[in-house]
């Protein structure tokens, strides 16, 4: 598997204001093998619009449309139409800091061959920066472990 597609899920809900920042962050990671699913949650402002006018220029950019639901089922939306070997995430307010992140994360996904792969990321709020680490080492857990533990809280509070 050395040339795995990737899939980022990005749920919006009136997002206009950051949806550019997210999309150009993912758009232009050095790793191409990408797809991008955008679910659009019922957003009242222009977010659908900006998305639509983004995918007309790429083809590995998709927007779904769908009520608001929440960010949870917008999640689970996004990867029952993703295509990709892998799934992530990406909040519409966030965005990746560096060009080579999903780069970064095929190597090793190719390299030690997981179904999960957890790592830290830093959180920028105003006047704070604070790193989030997730994981001080590789876990390897079996799959009842994972779902119930982890699983929920990787889609959202409102998992059930």
């Amino acid at each position: 598997m050395e040339n795995i597609k990737i899939s980022v899920v990005i749920p919006v809900y009136n997002g206009e204001k950051f949806i550019k920042r997210c999309l150009k962050s993912v758009l232009t990671q050095t790793y191409k093998n990408t797809e991008i699913v955008i679910v659009n949650d019922g957003s009242k402002d222009n977010s659908l619009e900006i998305c639509n006018r983004i995918a007309s220029t790429d083809s590995r950019v998709k927007v779904i449309s769908q009520p608001n639901g929440g960010s949870a089922k917008a999640r689970r939306v996004g990867i029952s139409h993703a295509t990709g070997d892998y799934v992530t995430f990406v909040d519409v307010d966030d965005f990746y800091c560096r060009q080579d992140a999903i780069e970064i994360v095929s190597k090793y996904l190719i390299k030690h061959s997981v179904d999960v792969l957890q790592f830290s990321y830093e959180k920028k709020l105003r006047f704070l920066r604070q790193t989030i680490c997730n994981t001080q080492t590789v876990r390897i857990l079996d799959r009842t472990d994972f779902m119930t533990n982890h699983y929920p809280g990787l889609l959202g509070s409102y998992y059930e």
